[in-house]
């Protein structure tokens, strides 16, 4: 009789087993900007608690509804033995699902620019993944990405460490004005005043984007580049024409609304001013299409001065230019594959490439308290763009000797000082000299000591920021700083 109770007992157990095999305890928090903000969950409509809460649910597709303060959102979840955690932010309506799987893993975003009714389109790590708002990414790795939205009235941005899938709405996303990766948004004008005519180019080319001495605006586009170029528009059909005269038509099909869609490759064999011309062949914009510049020495650029750790490529790529003197810049011209372009104009600064592909220009930078950085070659004023996507920073210099005294400097506070000799003390290794002088070079940390009630920073200790460079020498001891640069 007992061993039929206990085979009773084991058959009972069995479903109960069974139902712990095909579920699993998940925990489900939520995060706010706002003090003291919930959330309330529920699961296939039925309220289980506010988070945080530990909650065990079968594995398959669950609809989460979560309901805070200021925010609500609701999403289909997919609910494997992978799963770990849903973390809901009340503030930024962001729901991410954190799994003990290596992924791939879907980010679906949604929104939509509703003053232009058309939805943003969406970058992926800086690549564009041709599609628009709402948007469903697929086959994302685990790790740390970058997404960015780009619509007309503004550019948004979020960084995200992606963990499980992810679900985003707009409200997660920071306006940015980053130019590293300029995005062609443009209203066209046209006869002087705002038309109906709108054209976004998804990547290429970038309209509006100035200045250089030449007033030629960087298009991101280059001499014999193939490219597709994409994008949306309220025309049925627009043209390219060519430096030439030759005219690249766009044919367009319906898309959302107003807006029709269009994509055609397009080779850009010519350079100068490609203009952009409507239905019936008149011009409402342009931009330029150039060869690309490489600097050779005896170029300096900001990465070779200042260091990379800040900066993306471009940025650091850029030429440096030391304000208040003269330099000498040295450009390979290419095409953009890299063919030399010889004995050329090449669209700037009225010279042309000798029988190598090279220029070679004087370049004087602005000496002046402007935060950012001009210059003048061949009596052309300029900034931000030296020549196509090459960028220019214009640095700022003090170099003493030393005793103390200016050797020479681009600083206008202390040319007003006149003739003097800063006062520099010598302990052991480190190089003490006065707070004061060199407090414009945004340095930070470093050794500091009291002299006659005067504060002094040993030099050689100090940090110094990613724009301020510290060259201490047998003869001198010179500070440089990079004036603002926005690409």
């Amino acid at each position: 009789m007992k061993k039929i109770i206990i085979i009773l007992l084991i058959l009972s157990l069995i479903p109960l087993e069974g139902c712990f095999i095909n579920s699993k305890s998940i925990k489900i928090e939520s995060i706010s900007e706002y003090v003291n903000d919930t959330a309330k969950v529920s699961i296939d409509g039925v309220e289980v608690g506010t988070a945080p809460l530990t909650y065990r649910i079968s594995f398959g597709l669950h609809k989460f509804a979560f309901k805070g303060q200021f925010e609500s959102n609701e999403k289909e979840i997919n609910i494997d033995r992978y799963t770990e955690s849903i973390t809901y932010n009340t503030y930024t309506t962001t729901i991410a699902v954190t799994s003990k799987s290596s992924g791939p893993f879907n980010i679906n975003i949604e929104g939509e620019d509703l003053y232009y009714s058309i939805g943003y389109t969406v970058y992926l790590d800086d690549e564009f993944t041709g599609k628009t708002l709402p948007a469903a990414l697929t086959g994302v790795s685990k790790g740390t990405h970058k997404i960015k939205l780009v619509g007309l009235g503004a550019n948004h941005e979020v960084s995200l460490d992606v963990k499980g899938d992810t679900f985003l709405n707009m409200r997660g996303f920071n306006p940015t004005n980053s130019e590293d990766h300029p995005i062609t948004i443009r209203y066209f004008r046209h006869d002087e005043s705002f038309s109906a005519y709108k054209v976004i180019f998804d990547r290429l080319p970038v309209i509006d984007i100035c200045c250089s001495p030449a007033a030629i605006a960087y298009s991101g586009v280059f001499v014999k580049d193939k490219i597709i170029v994409t994008g949306k528009t309220t025309l049925k059909e627009f043209y390219f024409q060519y430096p030439s005269g030759k005219l690249v038509l766009f044919g367009t099909k319906p898309f959302k609304n107003e807006w029709r869609e269009f994509s055609k490759e397009v080779l850009f064999d010519e350079m100068g001013e490609y203009k952009i011309l409507d239905e019936g062949k008149k011009q409402f914009d342009q931009f330029e299409v150039l060869y690309k510049a490489i600097p050779l020495p005896p170029t300096k650029t900001v990465s070779e001065i200042f260091g990379v750790q800040a900066y993306s490529a471009r940025l650091s790529d850029a030429v440096a230019i030391k304000a208040g003197e003269e330099n000498t810049i040295k450009l390979l011209i290419v095409d953009a594959n890299r063919n030399p372009i010889k004995n050329k104009p090449i669209g700037a600064y009225n010279t042309r490439t000798d029988d190598r592909g090279v220029v070679v220009l004087k370049v004087k930078g602005a000496e002046d308290t402007n935060p950012i950085g001009s210059f003048i070659v061949n009596g052309k004023e300029g900034g931000r763009i030296f020549y196509g996507d090459l960028l220019a920073g214009v640095y700022d210099y003090t170099i003493f000797n030393r005793d103390g005294n200016i050797l020479s400097t681009s600083m206008q506070f202390l040319k007003l000082q006149g003739d003097i000799k800063f006062d520099i003390r010598y302990e052991g290794d480190d190089i003490y000299m006065p707070f004061g002088v060199i407090s414009s070079f945004n340095l930070k940390g470093g050794k500091t000591k009291v002299f006659d009630n005067q504060t002094c920073v040993a030099v050689n200790t100090i940090v110094f920021a990613s724009d301020t460079a510290i060259i201490i020498t047998d003869e001198t001891i010179e500070f440089y700083k990079l004036k603002g640069m926005i690409p």
